[in-house]
């Protein structure tokens, strides 16, 4: 299971943002986040939120409970839907999708499929 802290450590250095600057935007003295990166110390309700705010992550993926950092559909969910795509199936509400509508939105999966197991691998 990946640590908290290795989690918060992560996407700071995806962000490009050093402790410091983070610290700043907390109001945190430095050592408190290298506590938390290294598994030392765990942030409180409040500290925790405001990380999720700051990294735009969900407060799960910080604590291990999901592995969507943003809580968006699942590399599975838009497998799916891009296979309803390529099945001519799919809808907009009660509307089918024009031929254009539907190459453009199997487009736009692919790349998004593509970035999350870029993503996964990077991670791995």
């Amino acid at each position: 299971m990946v640590s908290i802290g290795s989690r918060l450590k992560y996407i700071r250095e995806k962000r490009g943002w050093s402790q410091t600057f983070v610290c700043k935007k907390l109001s945190i003295p430095n050592s408190t986040l290298s506590g938390y990166e290294r598994d030392y110390r765990s942030p409180d309700p409040e500290v925790l939120i405001k990380l999720s705010d700051i990294y735009e992550v969900s407060v799960d993926w910080i604590l291990g409970k999901e592995d969507s950092r943003n809580n968006l559909p699942s590399a599975e969910d838009l497998q799916t839907t891009l296979q309803a795509l390529k099945e001519k199936r799919a809808r907009w509400g009660a509307r089918k999708l024009s031929d254009s509508e539907q190459e453009m939105l199997e487009k736009i999966l692919e790349a998004v499929i593509k970035r999350e197991e870029d993503e996964e691998d990077a991670e791995q």
